[in-house]
């Protein structure tokens, strides 16, 4: 049986969180705790509901989720108890029972002294748990560094991690990145992760997910190209996470990975960095529509 940490930041949660907490709850071989931020909700009637089932839910002003759920970490990691793995969780999704059993034996095994990060392929449905769409297709992901810089596939709430992972990323200042973009970023560059294409959660779309509808095909790409007129430097994801890592972890880096990461940083000023950014076969998303969107952003200094 493993003692997990469950972290949730709420904000006007609906009846979805009811379907959510139970899920969880019934979470197979795991003694699970609960603790929830309140993100300055107008609506807390939810989670009023819910609340016997949880170990603390914290009723705090709005900080946006990234900031709620590195707030949230940073409470855990004061508290006495230490968990054996943590887990994110949205508030409107559901979990399969063997969710965190499957995700706890992936990584269980790895170096507890640096951090482990598990996540996970998602399983797209409607309102009513409908649908049997994969959000990524097999063989796209690779869970290299390179990758990393690319494309990020973690979503926040397919993660499960150690308490390595947990005050890695508790205790550095991630200012407003995405914080399931800096929790893949550290461990694959400080520790070891492990990406499962089979989905143990059900992503429900309903049109007011903080993450947004997910589209696909000639409709995802097309969206996608139709943002490039708008961006600006606040979309240079990469070249933040790039700068965040080097910043924060130089010591730990090896010479190659500060080599590479120099480059995202540096593609805007130089001419060479730029055309290794884009021939560069190791630093792919996996998929020639996003690869094509990603050299064009590269070429517009939006990288």
């Amino acid at each position: 049986m493993f003692n997990v940490c469950i972290l949730m930041s709420t904000y006007n949660p609906t009846i979805y969180i009811v379907d959510q907490i139970k899920s969880i709850l019934n979470q197979r071989d795991c003694h699970i705790d609960i603790y929830i931020r309140d993100d300055g909700s107008t609506d807390v009637s939810y989670l009023k509901e819910i609340s016997m089932y949880c170990k603390k839910i914290y009723y705090e002003d709005n900080l946006g989720v990234s900031k709620s759920i590195h707030n949230l970490v940073n409470k855990i990691i004061d508290l006495d108890e230490i968990y054996d793995f943590y887990a994110f969780a949205d508030q409107d999704d559901v979990w399969l029972e063997e969710k965190l059993r499957k995700a706890i034996y992936c990584i269980k095994d790895f170096n507890q002294a640096h951090p482990a990060l598990y996540y996970s392929n998602l399983r797209v449905v409607n309102t009513n748990l409908e649908g049997n769409r994969n959000l990524f297709k097999s063989g796209i992901v690779k869970t290299t560094k390179e990758q990393a810089l690319a494309q990020i596939f973690t979503f926040g709430c397919t993660c499960v991690f150690n308490r390595k992972c947990l005050l890695v990323f508790g205790l550095t200042n991630i200012g407003d990145l995405p914080f399931d973009n800096v929790i893949l970023i550290e461990s694959v560059f400080l520790g070891k992760t492990y990406y499962d294409e089979i989905p143990y959660i059900l992503y429900r779309q309903h049109g007011e997910n903080v993450s947004g509808q997910k589209e696909f095909g000639i409709k995802k790409i097309v969206a996608r190209f139709n943002q490039l007129p708008t961006l600006n430097d606040s979309n240079s994801i990469f070249h933040d996470l790039s700068e965040f890592i080097l910043k924060n972890f130089f010591d730990n880096l090896s010479r190659e990975d500060i080599v590479i990461l120099k480059r995202v940083i540096n593609y805007k000023n130089s001419i060479k960095d730029k055309v290794l950014l884009i021939f560069d076969k190791r630093i792919r998303a996996g998929y020639m529509p996003k690869d094509l969107y990603r050299w064009i952003r590269i070429i517009m200094n939006k990288y």
